[in-house]
């Protein structure tokens, strides 16, 4: 769905309706806020063949517990880990760094395969050519899902101002 057609017109002002009438209630609203943002996602791009409507969704939800949970179980070490004790410091850090990289390799993992995969791919085969070996590029035929390096980005910025300190995690997801 694009933004200059009848579609999204369709589309945005319901969504503009039940945002007012739910100014009252800022739960419901954002409830309301988050379905209408995940059918939008899911209405994305038309591409042949269509990829099923919870595919870039399932995406989205995977990115935002992934950090949601890592910003929470970083935070919650936070003071053992600026503890004096070494025997309570290290292992506090230990954890938090995992959680870290979890977040890290989860997120640009996903970056890395729908966005750079066939590049590298393509360039393995080039350099491989270059040294007179025969390798084959092979070219995975997936979708970029829309706006993924913004949200990716956004969601690690989210993870490591939480791993940083300037940060307190959110304390629930319906934020």
């Amino acid at each position: 769905m694009l933004f200059p057609t009848f579609d999204f017109l369709l589309f945005a002002l319901p969504v503009i309706v039940g945002f007012w009438l739910l100014s009252g209630r800022p739960v419901a609203r954002s409830l309301f806020v988050l379905v209408a943002s995940y059918f939008f996602y899911m209405a994305g791009p038309k591409t042949e063949p269509p990829p099923a409507p919870w595919y870039f969704v399932g995406l989205l939800v995977f990115s935002t517990v992934l950090d949601f949970v890592a910003g929470r179980e970083i935070h919650k070490r936070s003071e053992d880990a600026d503890a004096d004790d070494p025997r309570v410091a290290l292992p506090a850090k230990r954890v938090r760094n995992l959680w870290l990289l979890a977040s890290l390799v989860g997120n640009l993992g996903l970056l890395g395969y729908f966005k750079y995969a066939n590049f590298f791919m393509s360039a393995f085969a080039d350099v491989a050519g270059a040294l007179g070996l025969s390798v084959t590029a092979y070219r995975l035929d997936v979708i970029l899902p829309l706006g993924i390096s913004f949200y990716t980005f956004q969601s690690l910025s989210y993870t490591l101002d939480v791993w940083r300190g300037r940060l307190t995690p959110e304390p629930s997801l319906r934020r």
